[in-house]
């Protein structure tokens, strides 16, 4: 089965970086089941989802809600979105409280990588270091 996985992983990544994929796309929870395998910035792939790499490009569409799906080692797709600064403008601002491995809010990330929603107005926001 581990075959046809990454043979559809293949393809949907395919076609992924050559555009966006198509909007009947439902299958964001298809995983990268090779273990050695690198994601663009070179850390580890496995087990990162078709979402994660959308999120890492930019490229998920305005409709996307799984946003809790999570890579082996617990990444979600809206931290992965938030670190390479694509969190889109429509991103429900209630998620933007939930919190990072590192303490960290989504809220506080996004705004440092410059992708905070502009509805976002809880500005008493704190981190786990006491933080706003």
């Amino acid at each position: 089965m581990d075959g046809k996985i990454n043979s559809d992983f293949r393809a949907a990544l395919a076609a992924l970086k050559k555009g966006v994929l198509p909007s009947s796309f439902t299958n964001w929870s298809l995983a990268n089941k090779t273990k050695d395998s690198k994601s663009q910035d070179g850390g580890p792939d496995h087990l990162r989802t078709i979402a994660h790499h959308a999120a890492e490009l930019g490229k998920l569409p305005p409709t996307f809600d799984q946003w809790d799906l999570k890579t082996a080692q617990g990444v979600t797709v809206e931290h992965t979105a938030a670190f390479y600064g694509n969190l889109p403008e429509a991103f429900p601002v209630e998620r933007l409280s939930n919190e990072l491995n590192d303490g960290e809010t989504l809220a506080h990330l996004a705004a440092k990588k410059g992708c905070l929603p502009k509805t976002f107005d809880n500005l008493e926001l704190r981190n786990r270091a006491g933080e706003t």
